[in-house]
């Protein structure tokens, strides 16, 4: 008989990420006979106060601040399964850029308490409004003391970064690693050939100057890649913004460029399978959002990385190896992707993904059986 436990995620979102945490802890989840159901899909069906948090950056606010939306309370005991730690540096990094710059001395007084004129300076910018982006809360200690009032069952973090930031509040985790790096491997996904380089640019819609100028570099340079790899390039966007962004970015290019589509929605089987399916034909990606390199990580395929949030320089660290990744500004620099690229050698870093791939696979699957253990004798 199968233990059905409520999941908490970003499910349905439009998000190819979110989906594809679903999807891999259903999966690893499943070979220990737990059933992850959403939660508002199972009241009276699943184990009553248990909680299971399946990934994304998630800590501290949505215990912190948004509990109750999620069915949290001080009596729910938590599973948080490869999540990651929202530092101050997440949302903060790039609009450094604007608040130091004396260009706008008075974006924080103004902007960020007006949604009105948050849109508007999106909008200046050209880019896409984010209700998560420019003006996002603050994280103080407080959020940190009320995760700590709760009684967690496992902490699994995805990357160093949320494991000493947690560690810094006095809250032990373990490192277990993206559940997305296991996909490839516990669902048989392997490269079929290689004719493709998957693009993915667009991040979440922050606004900051020179965003579209260093996307549009990054896109021409690896245009130049891939005539060099002999290798098509193909937009794979995980979200709208992404998808956006390719249509934007394709006015820019002088050779032809593919972009894949959903039929009608990004979270639906349909667009997943297609995703995973052109994701089999990549011979290199290189990619903004987290899950596009994650997702390639699973596969061993080799990717340059664009760090538009320092989740992207945890995840490499977590790698344990000199993992290609710029950050946005960088592309107008010295160490552009033409840079990166020509310092990579591909077979090493091939056997680097191949060695962390399995490595967290045995993690991700160890930690699955605990955690069901611990369900089973709660139910």
């Amino acid at each position: 008989m199968k233990v059905r436990v409520g999941y908490r995620g970003y499910i349905n979102m439009e998000n190819v990420g979110d989906d594809l945490l679903y999807l891999t802890n259903r999966k690893l989840f499943e070979k220990e006979g737990v059933n992850l159901t959403p939660f508002r899909e199972c009241p009276g069906g699943c184990i009553s106060r248990v909680a299971f948090f399946g990934g994304g950056t998630i800590l501290p606010l949505w215990i912190s601040r948004e509990g109750g939306r999620w069915g949290v309370s001080s009596q729910t005991k938590l599973i948080f399964f490869g999540v990651g730690v929202r530092d101050p540096g997440f949302f903060n990094t790039a609009p450094l850029d604007i608040r130091n710059s004396g260009i706008y001395p008075n974006l924080e007084r103004t902007v960020c308490k007006n949604s009105v004129l948050t849109h508007v300076f999106n909008a200046y910018l050209n880019e896409i409004p984010s209700q998560t982006g420019l003006c996002a809360p603050k994280i103080g200690e407080d959020d940190f003391d009320k995760l700590s009032e709760y009684d967690v069952l496992f902490m699994g973090v995805r990357g160093p970064r949320s494991r000493e930031f947690l560690r810094k509040h006095g809250i032990e985790s373990e490192l277990i690693g993206d559940p997305v790096l296991a996909l490839g491997r516990i669902s048989g996904i392997t490269q079929e050939e290689e004719d493709l380089l998957i693009l993915n640019i667009g991040g979440d819609g922050k606004a900051y100057p020179g965003y579209t100028r260093a996307m549009i570099k990054i896109l021409r340079e690896g245009t130049v890649i891939s005539e060099e790899t002999g290798l098509k390039p193909c937009f794979v966007p995980f979200s709208y913004t992404d998808l956006r962004k390719a249509i934007l970015l394709k006015k820019f290019s002088k050779k032809t460029l593919c972009i894949i589509k959903p039929k009608r929605r990004f979270s639906s089987e349909e667009y997943l399978t297609r995703v995973l399916e052109t994701y089999q034909r990549a011979g290199l990606v290189i990619g903004m959002k987290l899950h596009s390199l994650i997702l390639a990580a699973s596969m061993e395929i080799p990717f340059i990385g664009i760090a538009y949030r320092p989740k992207i320089l945890d995840f490499a660290l977590s790698l344990g190896y000199d993992v290609p990744v710029a950050l946005p500004g960088d592309v107008s620099g010295e160490r552009t992707l033409l840079n990166l690229f020509g310092e990579t050698d591909i077979g090493k870093l091939k056997t680097r993904l191949r060695m962390s791939s399995k490595e967290y696979t045995k993690r991700l699957m160890r930690s699955a059986k605990r955690v069901s253990n611990m369900l089973s004798e709660l139910s």
